[in-house]
């Protein structure tokens, strides 16, 4: 809001919308309005912060830097822990600023705040976090046998991703030739194998990799 036009006495609200809940397909606000006492930029900007960070259940840190109000997205925690039921995610959400007249009863819809200017830095998961590793090998546990979790008694193999751990991978893809009963020549299917270790750099999972690409052995 450096170079925003700020109106004592009118209403700014600024709304935060996130759509960032997986359990169903639907979005929710969080909505904070400050009356601006003066002409200034830089004391709205401390009005929102202080409101922000007094919303016991808010989902962002707001700071304020010379009117430049920075709302960083809070962690979540509802994914701790080896055998967490929720998946890893990132926070996705949207922040729309605009201000209107209190009293004009005829001019008293919502505007834009002329200068003012909205930034967005995606939230990135990043790559070998230990959360994705734990959520890829429970979500490919089918494989090793029968996994039923959610009621009791849960049967699920002994999870083997290490809390706090950083990960190398390799994802290697190939076809898988075979021969169905409902034709006689070889048929191929696509196949994906992910591979994760702690440290794969001169691992045997890297040495089998490389032996692979160069067709001999790689001590």
């Amino acid at each position: 809001m450096t170079n925003a036009t700020i109106v004592a006495g009118h209403r700014y609200v600024l709304r935060v919308l996130y759509k960032d809940i997986e359990a169903n397909s639907f979005q929710f606000t969080h909505t904070y309005e400050v009356y601006a006492e003066s002409n200034e930029a830089q004391k709205l900007a401390e009005a929102f912060v202080k409101k922000i960070n007094a919303h016991k259940n808010r989902r962002i840190q707001a700071e304020n830097a010379a009117a430049v109000l920075t709302l960083t997205a809070m962690v979540k925690n509802d994914n701790e822990g080896v055998y967490s039921l929720n998946e890893y995610s990132v926070v996705d959400m949207e922040v729309s600023l605009y201000h209107t007249v209190p009293g004009a009863l005829l001019a008293n819809q919502p505007e834009a705040v002329s200068g003012a200017t909205i930034a967005k830095t995606p939230g990135n998961p990043g790559k070998g976090f230990w959360k994705q590793v734990r959520d890829a090998e429970v979500r490919y546990m089918g494989y090793k046998g029968h996994v039923f979790t959610g009621a009791y008694p849960e049967v699920e193999q002994a999870r083997k991703v290490v809390e706090g751990a950083s990960y190398d991978y390799a994802v290697i893809e190939n076809d898988n030739l075979y021969l169905s009963n409902d034709n006689q020549y070889i048929k191929t299917t696509p196949l994906t194998t992910e591979v994760y270790c702690p440290s794969m750099v001169n691992s045997i999972v890297d040495k089998g990799i490389q032996s692979f690409i160069k067709g001999e052995t790689v001590a």
